[in-house]
């Protein structure tokens, strides 16, 4: 035995009707499968609602914190690293316009303020000081570039014409990378002068590697066209392009999500540095930012997928046990009626047996004059008439045969037989009916007619339960009607498919009210009579055969009982 059939309850296999009987019992599977859906639609539905709900408001949420946490940090570099640019450019500015500028020192005193600022910020290579014609008149540094023409370079028409200018990086002539901050001063005179001073690009890489930050951050900067001004650790060196899409129009913060070249989520954060061309940039893997969040969120995914499968437990435990204990229910109540539907059918053969009794009385009586007759012929005459003695034993036979039909028909009313389909003569099923109840017809004068259609084709069905229900239904005419009654019997067929028996009285009737409850079990018009099951079991006969009943009534005015069978019984 597998194991779906161990733990395969016992009303699964029981969707068909109880073998012999007309009552149909539930299809159990399907009502345990639509009470398990719907029950555990209604339980599940607000768990999986607050999921969704949850994952929503948590990942917007998360979204926020992270958006914050980052726009926050970038922010917050984005101005020291601004403040201390600015800072130098103040230094710059300060110096220009200091009045030992005012008739361009000497390179002795540009040398000295040159040292200053390298003892204080460090990061100061040289000092040049440029007349308004561009000439470069004093140098100081390194490089010898006194009286070096500078009018045509960008550096010095940008800080000439709007006062500063910082540059990108470049190479300097020992190969070393270097920024230049020139700023425009002016003496008292109103003669105006450019200070350029040219700075290590370490400071940059000092200033990004001093931020306080998670390690998994990856924090550089960039100049306008996306080039790299400090090492990126996954991006690549100085002065290589950056392979992210950067949009640098924006002087406000950003934050994007998207994939580097392995496919990977990351988030990407920047800003533009204030007053300079740089443009400071945060990268960071998506599952480092949120893998604390997303665990949270996981194990709160678990903890509603646990007491989802909680749910589904006990509601496929208790339907099955409710399922259960109705197919338990309904099967005693198959069996009780069952039971009463052949009590019902041996009560009926109880009131029918003086009516059987007067029957078979008839014909015993004729055999007894009969064999006496015979026996007082053989006994006086010596030389018996053969004539005689057939027509005398052919009287006992039909008796016989009469006494035998009449017997054997009680009998199979009488039978608890299991179903049997076979070729059946409506007329003649009728027909062995009203052998039961023609006594009683007779001793009441009630007029029984029957009218039969032509070339009607015999049906598939069963004899014993038809029989039940025409006896079931003549039996409630003649309980209906009063002496010199009229009882109608029609067998015609209106489709090829059906033929319908119709039983008119013209009985009492039935009121309007009681009508709707005719076929209801243990409702009965007899009071204490009757009990109630005779149409309610016919009803279920007729629809086990495949059929229908209908009635019609009215107080007063008789009713007609018309039961409609297939022909033949789908399979």
């Amino acid at each position: 035995m597998s194991l779906i059939n161990k733990i395969k309850p016992d009303f699964w296999d029981e969707s068909k009707p109880t073998e012999g009987s007309h009552i149909r019992l539930f299809n159990y599977a399907g009502v345990w499968k639509y009470a398990v859906l719907g029950a555990s639609a209604i339980a599940l539905l607000p768990l999986i609602i607050m999921l969704l709900i949850n994952h929503y408001e948590y990942k917007k949420a998360m979204k926020e914190k992270m958006s914050g946490s980052i726009t926050c940090f970038v922010s917050n570099t984005r101005s020291t690293l601004g403040s201390r640019i600015s800072e130098r450019k103040a230094i710059l500015s300060y110096i220009a316009n200091d009045s030992r500028l005012n008739e361009f020192p000497d390179p002795e005193s540009l040398a000295e303020i040159l040292s200053d600022l390298k003892s204080t910020f460090g990061e100061f290579v040289d000092l040049s000081v440029i007349d308004p014609k561009g000439n470069r008149k004093v140098h100081a540094g390194p490089n010898h570039l006194r009286n070096k023409d500078d009018r045509d370079e960008v550096w010095y028409r940008e800080a000439y014409e709007r006062g500063t200018y910082i540059s990108d990086l470049f190479l300097g002539f020992n190969g070393f990378p270097y920024f230049v901050i020139a700023v425009r001063g002016e003496n008292d005179r109103g003669k105006s002068l450019v200070l350029r001073a040219s700075l290590k690009a370490d400071w940059l890489e000092e200033m990004i590697h001093s931020l306080e930050m998670e390690p998994t951050f990856d924090p550089f900067i960039v100049n306008k066209k996306g080039v790299l001004q400090t090492t990126s650790r996954s991006y690549g060196k100085i002065f290589e392009s950056l392979p992210l899409p950067l949009s640098t129009d924006s002087h406000k913060s950003q934050i994007r999500s998207l994939k580097d070249r392995s496919g990977n989520p990351i988030v990407l954060s920047s800003a533009v540095i204030e007053g300079s061309p740089f443009r400071f940039v945060t990268v960071a893997p998506l599952k480092a930012l949120t893998g604390g969040w997303f665990s949270v969120s996981n194990r709160f995914v678990v903890l509603v997928i646990a007491s989802m499968i909680g749910v589904l437990i006990v509601t496929v435990g208790v339907v099955t046990h409710l399922v259960n204990r109705i197919f338990e229910a309904d099967r005693r109540r198959v069996t009780a009626l069952h039971n009463i539907q052949y009590t019902n059918k041996m009560a009926t053969m109880g009131r029918l047996s003086a009516g059987v009794a007067h029957e078979i009385n008839n014909p015993l009586a004729i055999i007894n004059e009969k064999a006496g007759l015979l026996k007082d012929l053989i006994t006086m005459e010596k030389d018996l008439p053969h004539e005689k003695t057939v027509e005398i034993v052919d009287s006992i036979l039909s008796s016989i045969k009469r006494c035998s039909a009449i017997t054997h028909s009680l009998l199979g009313f009488a039978k608890h037989i299991d179903v049997q389909y076979q070729q059946i003569d409506l007329e003649r099923v009728i027909n062995e009916v009203l052998l039961f109840v023609g006594k009683e017809a007779e001793y009441r004068s009630i007029s029984i007619d029957i009218k039969v259609q032509e070339n009607l084709t015999p049906i598939e069905s069963d004899v014993g339960q038809l029989e039940q229900v025409f006896l079931n239904i003549i039996n409630n005419a003649f309980e209906a009607v009063d002496e010199f009654g009229q009882i109608d019997i029609e067998l015609f067929s209106e489709e090829p498919e059906f033929i319908s028996v119709r039983i008119v009285d013209d009985g009492h009737g039935i009121s309007e009210e009681n009508l709707k409850h005719i076929f209801d079990p243990f409702f009965s018009t007899k009071g204490e009579k009757g009990a109630g099951l005779g149409l309610s079991i016919t009803y279920g006969i007729v629809e086990k055969l495949g059929g229908k009943l209908d009635v019609e009534s009215e107080k007063g005015e008789g009713s007609r009982f018309t039961v409609t069978l297939p022909v033949k019984i789908n399979a």
